[in-house]
């Protein structure tokens, strides 16, 4: 509901694009959470607030690991990308942060 909240106010600011940052979307301990179902629902959110905000672009910026959770349900490019597919929408993509990336143990120039 936040990511749609932000979509609205994107709009009447005349924006085109929400960059979604998940602080709070993970977990602290291994066998914590079911995996499949956090995916499935993270797929059917970013669907559902692409598809109610056609003309706004979303784009995820995975983080592999916060402060407020040990472990990122998309913690990385690879993962990042499955996910982009799966929500398989035009208006959804990837904000790739370098300083994550580095964080994730992933070569930005690769």
């Amino acid at each position: 509901e936040l990511t749609k909240e932000a979509a609205a106010v994107a709009q009447e600011l005349g924006c085109n694009e929400v960059v979604v940052w998940s602080a709070f979307d993970g977990y602290d301990y291994p066998f914590q959470v079911n995996y499949d179902d956090k995916w499935d629902q993270l797929v059917e959110a970013f669907r559902e607030c692409c598809d109610a905000y056609p003309e706004i672009k979303f784009s995820i910026e995975f983080k592999p690991t916060d402060e407020n959770t040990r472990f990122s349900t998309v913690p990385s490019t690879g993962a990042s990308l499955l996910l982009a597919n799966e929500v398989d929408r035009s208006n959804f993509g990837l904000t790739l942060d370098v300083g994550h990336m580095l964080m994730a143990g992933e070569n930005p120039g690769q």
